[in-house]
């Protein structure tokens, strides 16, 4: 709600409610076509209580003991030229939450703030119409902010690895001013521990030319990029292999260059990779 990438909520600066996103991505490890859908509505066809929310014909709420996505959207035909396409599915994650710890101030003046609410659940994907359908383990986090951005930040780095029941998440952001701000934990079982930052190691540069940063042990074998699953002008997701707490560990690390982001060739690029849906895909009312 208010989603952050939309140039068109930047250029208003309206009400957050009118500028509501679904994005969900589907990507193929072996080569195939992967599914993106990112799809901005205007309010009149999102509606929410206290345990669902409704965005167009998509619908997030509680199920038991966790949280379940049904979505119903049109792909985009970018970053691989394919004819968009209604793509439904569904994604269920289950586990016990962190609980009531405190979110993480990513700034100075704690403008953005970073929730790991779920480091490791049970989840669940079942896209038909795809074929697919897969569980394993899931992850899930929020964020939120006061302030755009390219106000705050020149790029930050995340990453998550999971360590048998344990998780180990990493955050590194280099501000607009002051010195970088480096957060470490290790989460698991209802606790929540701060460990050592981790040394970065940049692994070579995206097509668009971000770096692809991991972490990694001081003094560890050089971490291995296995996948990459976003390369655009501004952001770039990864798969990597990486030897934390003298472990080698596969995971997911980002990298999101605010900088680039504010820069006026990106803002017109971005909806290409955006629809934008004015009120027509509501089926749903809460």
């Amino acid at each position: 709600m208010g989603s952050v990438f939309s140039p068109r909520y930047a250029a208003l600066r309206g009400d957050p409610r009118r500028h509501v996103a679904l994005n969900v991505a589907l990507y193929r490890l072996d080569g195939g076509a992967s599914s993106w859908i990112f799809a901005e509505h205007d309010g009149r066809t999102t509606f929410r209580d206290g345990t669902s929310l409704a965005v167009g014909a998509s619908l997030w709420e509680r199920s038991g003991d966790g949280l379940r996505l049904d979505f119903d959207e049109v792909t985009s035909p970018f970053p691989r030229p394919t004819l968009p396409r209604r793509l439904r599915g569904t994604i269920l994650l289950r586990g016990e939450p962190q609980g009531d710890e405190p979110p993480i101030a990513l700034d100075d003046r704690a403008e953005h703030l970073w929730w790991p609410l779920l480091p490791q659940g049970f989840l669940e994907v079942n896209v038909p119409e795809l074929g697919l359908r897969w569980q394993g383990k899931g992850y899930h986090d929020a964020n939120t902010g006061e302030a755009p951005l390219p106000t705050a930040f020149r790029m930050w780095t995340w990453g998550r690895f999971h360590q048998g029941e344990q998780s180990l998440l990493v955050y590194h952001t280099e501000p607009l001013s002051g010195p970088p701000r480096s957060v470490a934990l290790c989460l698991g079982r209802g606790r929540r521990e701060a460990i050592p930052p981790f040394t970065s190691r940049t692994l070579g540069r995206g097509l668009w030319g971000l770096p692809v940063v991991a972490p990694s042990d001081r003094g560890a074998r050089e971490p291995t990029l296995l996948y990459t699953l976003e390369d655009s002008p501004f952001y770039g997701r990864y798969v990597v292999e990486a030897t934390l707490r003298n472990e080698r560990l596969r995971g997911v690390t980002e990298v999101l260059s605010a900088e680039r982001f504010a820069r006026g060739w990106v803002r017109f690029l971005l909806p290409f990779r955006m629809r934008f849906a004015c009120g027509g895909m509501g089926r749903i009312r809460l």
